[in-house]
Formats: C-alpha cells, structure tokens, sequence
C-alpha cells in the first residue's frame, strides 16, 4: 500500500503526541469480534483496531489517548471520551453520535459519519468525512460560506479554515478544518431530510393539478 508523504507525517504526529504523554504501550483489538467499551472500562492507553473488528464506545467509556482504525475495522461512539485523534483508513468505517474527542482524522479511504458529540478539528487525507445536521457554513481567507444539502468542501477548493453549524443531536460545531485530497460532505438531519421530501411532494402535486 502506497502512503503519502503528508499521511506518512501526519502518523508520525499521532504517535509523536503519545510518546509526549507518557505512552508508548498500544491496546489491540484484532480478533473480528465485537468489542464494547463502558463505564466499567479506563484505557488509558492507544487502541488499534484491525481487520473486521468491531468497537463501540459508551456513556463514561475513555481513551486515553489515540484509536486507530485499520483494514476494515468500524467503530460506533455514541459517548465517552477519546483524549487525542480518532484515525481511520484502509477502508474503514466510523459512526460518531455522541461523546467527545479532540480531532477526527479520515485517510486513504476511509468514510467517517459524524452526527452528534464534541470535537475540535477534522483533518482529511484522501479520506471523507460526512457531516449530518444544519446550518453549515465555512471561512478560509477571511470569507464565508454557506453550506447546503450536498455540498462538498472539495466543490469549493476549501483547504484549510474553520466550519461551523449544528449536528443532528443538536451540538454545535465551530472547529477548524484541513483537508489534502480529502473532504467534508453535508448530508441533512432527519427532520430537515423529511421537510425537504415534504416540500418536494407538495410542489409535484401542485404541478399535477394545473395540468
């Protein structure tokens, strides 16, 4: 597998903020089985995950520090607490609905869902990142953008800045963003989806009746 020089550094960073934090010891999850992390469970160490493995992450559940995602692992947070960069790649999957992490990161592939929760930065490497919710709009260069159903940031050669709107579970996003052959995608919250589909009906219907 061919890595690029900017993912190749951005690897080393992650790593780089372990070592700087005491840890150098990893927890790996690499069986194809279902994990699940709770109240009941502090690992204060950088999780990887492999393979088909899956992991949820609940209420209370914490990460000290970094959770790695590789060859087709997924992870569902719905709450918790990861202290330093969710990382995904090789085709992996992630769902975030809830909790708190510092920075998302999707590379070589991989597609992360992010609809709820708390977090300061995403960052893509030839990795998407799709955001549910409202309201999205960005700055880069001291210009603002707003955003709407569909839109990529790619569409509008965004680089580097700071986004913001309201993700479905009601949160509010104000972070900053990079992006290097990668992308943010807005999809529609639920009930906006529905008014959309409402509005859409009631305008065919009307067609039909004038003709």
């Amino acid at each position: 597998m061919k890595y690029t020089k900017p993912f190749l550094v951005l690897i080393v960073l992650c790593f780089s903020y372990s070592v700087s934090n005491g840890q150098t010891d990893f927890v790996d999850f690499d069986d194809e089985q279902h994990h699940i992390i709770d109240d009941s469970r502090y690992i204060n160490n950088t999780i990887r995950l492999f393979d088909t493995a899956h992991l949820e992450i609940l209420d209370n559940a914490v990460i000290g520090y970094n959770l790695y995602l590789l060859l087709n692992a997924t992870v569902d947070m719905s709450g918790g607490t990861i202290g330093g960069a969710l990382v995904a790649y090789h085709d992996t999957r992630a769902s975030i609905t809830g909790g708190s992490l510092y920075n998302i990161i999707s590379a070589q592939n991989a597609s992360i869902n992010l609809s709820g929760g708390t977090v300061q930065r995403l960052t893509g490497y030839d990795g998407t990142i799709f955001l549910h919710g409202n309201s999205f709009e960005f700055t880069e260069n001291d210009i603002t953008t707003q955003l709407f159903l569909g839109d990529k940031l790619s569409d509008y050669s965004a680089s580097q800045g700071q986004l913001s709107g309201i993700l479905a579970d009601g949160s509010t996003l104000d972070i900053d963003y990079l992006l290097y052959d990668g992308d943010i995608v807005i999809i529609p919250e639920p009930v906006t989806l529905s008014l959309l589909t409402l509005g859409g009906l009631t305008i065919l219907q009307r067609k039909r009746k004038q003709n």
